[in-house]
């Protein structure tokens, strides 16, 4: 049995896709995992993440000494953003890290997130980065950012993405920029979630909508609860949030009132049967950068597995999924006010309709599918 390494710098067993690759390698090769030390479903990982650190130049506050530290680091050629810069920031804490890999041997490695990239290129066997998301317009949105980090992204993905032999994208449009920046070969990989044997609840005139994820400050939350505010008393909203970020949480957690609820998250593999009991998936995304434009995300196809109708920001893959499988609304708009007039104009009857015509879907729309490719890519890259 020849052996894979999987590369994920947070834990494994948070990360969806992930646990879609493992799920779909593990019946046929030997896995070791590199991730934070944990251990999930009988997977003891590495501990790598440890050493996920970047080095920092640490300047004098004297100003007079600062002034010669960035004369003297610009004449070495290691100041931001130099080549040289990068190359010492990325692997000042991690070649102990790649150490720690290079002590395994394995046929193929496969790298989740930008920062695994890098590991992958130094070794000698076949390569597959997972890519997430189009990482150099991740927050393009973000000034800091990219004056800060995109240059780091840049540098990493030109100088280490064409040594991979396949990149697994997202979606078609993630896919095709990373085709058409880097020269690379992609396959589509999408995050549609394992297939759950569920029914779809009966709707009462009482309508439960659910919206689960990260709690993350630039996805705007607060405009779905703005959005159920402007719904009659009937409505009720239940976020299901990761405390990503615990202060912008705590914010959120102001809003909660009968009508505004907040519930503790479940593992991912228990996601789509936990919200079952809700009657509409809601998702208001503002597509202030490249990837949330694009986006396709786990929670849709829970949605979809969970056998709930779906309501929609107009971003064009969600858009696609919707209404190519009649499984839901979606706003003409990305305001509170468009998203609050799709869902009123629904019936009870046409959100019934939408629930059983996403479990025709869930047979066909699920993990399976993805499973199967990431098995046959593999497997023709192994020959």
């Amino acid at each position: 049995m020849k052996t894979i390494a999987i590369i994920c710098l947070t834990p494994f067993y948070k990360e969806p896709r992930v646990l879609r690759t493992i799920q779909a390698l593990k019946p046929y090769y030997n896995l070791i995992i590199f991730s934070d030390g944990s251990s999930f479903e009988g997977f003891n990982s590495i501990n790598i993440a440890k050493f996920n650190l970047d080095y920092e130049f640490v300047y004098s506050e004297n100003k007079l000494i600062a002034k010669f530290q960035s004369v003297l680091l610009k004449l070495k050629d290691e100041n931001f953003p130099s080549v040289s810069y990068f190359k010492k920031k990325f692997w000042h804490y991690r070649v102990e890290a790649l150490k720690l890999i290079q002590m395994n041997k394995f046929d193929l490695v496969i790298a989740h997130g930008i920062y695994a990239l890098p590991f992958i290129s130094a070794l000698n066997c076949k390569k597959v980065f997972n890519a997430h998301e189009y990482y150099l317009r991740e927050l393009e949105d973000n000034s800091t950012w990219l004056k800060y980090t995109r240059p780091y992204y840049n540098y990493i993905l030109n100088n280490h993405l064409r040594n991979c032999d396949l990149v697994f994208a997202v979606n078609k449009p993630i896919g095709e920029e990373y085709e058409k920046t880097y020269g690379i070969k992609y396959l589509e990989i999408t995050n549609a979630t394992d297939f759950v044997d569920l029914k779809p609840k009966a709707v009462t005139t009482e309508i439960s909508i659910i919206h689960h994820g990260a709690a993350i400050r630039n996805r705007q939350l607060e405009l779905m609860i703005k959005c159920v505010n402007l719904l009659p008393d009937n409505y009720t909203l239940t976020l299901m949030l990761v405390k990503t970020d615990e202060v912008y949480y705590n914010e959120l957690l102001k809003y909660k009132s009968s009508r505004i609820k907040f519930i503790e998250p479940v593992d991912v593999s228990l996601i789509s049967k936990s919200i079952n009991q809700f009657d509409i998936g809601l998702f208001i995304l503002p597509p202030v950068n490249y990837n949330w434009l694009n986006a396709l995300p786990n929670k849709l196809f829970e949605f979809i597995q969970g056998r709930l109708a779906i309501a929609v920001s107009p971003n064009p893959l969600m858009k696609q999924v919707v209404n190519e499988n009649q499984i839901g609304i979606v706003a003409q708009d990305y305001s509170v006010e468009a998203m609050a007039t799709s869902i009123t104009s629904l019936s009870i009857e046409q959100i019934m309709d939408y629930k059983i015509n996403a479990d025709l879907i869930a047979k066909k729309l699920n993990g399976g599918i993805t499973a199967e490719r990431i098995k046959k890519s593999v497997d023709t890259l192994l020959n």
